[in-house]
């Protein structure tokens, strides 16, 4: 089980591996699992967050047009 009570839409800073998988960096991502998942689990299901937009979106790629307003709680 998580040891913090993570939520639906909580951020977070998780280490994100480069593709060579020789290093890996800090970055933000939101909790997409639900709290009957994040308590019953060892494990979080995070989708990532960045500002770089593809001309396209790919599958699971969703962009958050009105992100100020949605005011995210934040555990960074």
């Amino acid at each position: 089980m998580s040891t913090m009570p993570f939520e639906f839409g909580d951020i977070v800073l998780v280490p994100f591996p480069f593709t060579s998988h020789t290093a890996s960096k800090r970055r933000p991502a939101v909790v997409v699992s639900n709290s009957a998942y994040n308590n019953t689990r060892p494990d979080l299901v995070v989708m990532a967050v960045t500002s770089q937009l593809r001309p396209s979106p790919t599958l699971g790629e969703v962009q958050v047009d009105q992100w100020q307003a949605a005011g995210p709680s934040s555990r960074l």
